[in-house]
């Protein structure tokens, strides 16, 4: 990922929506999501299903 990709998505870190977005094309975003974000199991379970490496950044 590019650093203004990087950028774009830590804009959105708490907006739910926009992350589902990121987690279903790279589940590895979920490192740059709010620890609200990353303790929704639903947002989770898409990031794992995107990249299983993923579950290791959840909370």
């Amino acid at each position: 990922m590019e650093e203004s990709e990087i950028e774009e998505v830590k804009k959105y870190s708490d907006d739910r929506d926009k992350f589902f977005d990121y987690v279903k094309k790279d589940g590895l975003v979920l490192e740059w999501a709010s620890d609200e974000l990353k303790n929704d199991k639903e947002l989770v379970l898409e990031a794992v299903k995107c990249d299983r490496r993923s579950i290791r950044i959840c909370k």
